[in-house]
């Protein structure tokens, strides 16, 4: 089992969970397949894993999901990189999907450079450059995609 540079790791967890609490409340819980740990790489590099984020009172908010991630491991600030079929569902059930999404657990925001498409409800909401919170409420979209509108005969002239 090695890194992509042909490192071997200097610990693989299998099966693995693990959370962050302050003053008793959880902040987030996050589980996956495999977790692989190398003496020189400042993050934990994950497979198929599940982030839950809870709000400031301790409620569970979003869970995200996705193929791999990394996690930041120094000064403990709790940001993570998730790649890979990116799928987050708010408590709110407001879908998000990427093939790319950080989440920074200062700001408790979501943020990506690639393309995301949000749904809420009926409305579905796509582009680049996207921040939102760990409720998927507040959506900022800086960039948005190119459309192309085709009809079908007998539908548009």
């Amino acid at each position: 089992m090695t890194s992509e540079e042909g490192e071997i790791p200097q610990q693989v967890l299998w099966d693995f969970s693990t959370s962050e609490s302050d003053s008793g409340k959880l902040k987030w819980v996050l589980k996956g397949r495999k977790a692989l740990f190398y003496e020189t790489k400042p993050e934990v590099r994950a497979s198929d894993i599940q982030l839950r984020v809870f709000d400031e009172e301790g409620v569970q908010g979003s869970v995200l999901e996705a193929d791999s991630a990394f996690l930041d491991k120094q000064g403990g600030k709790g940001d993570m990189t998730a790649r890979g079929n990116v799928y987050v569902l708010s408590r709110d059930s407001i879908e998000l999907w990427s093939s790319e999404l950080v989440w920074s657990e200062k700001d408790k925001v979501f943020r990506s450079d690639s393309f995301v498409e949000v749904r809420d409800g009926t409305d579905l909401h796509s582009g680049y450059k996207v921040s939102c919170d760990e409720n998927l409420g507040r959506l900022w979209i800086d960039s948005l995609p190119r459309h192309e509108i085709i009809a079908e005969e007998g539908i548009l002239p």
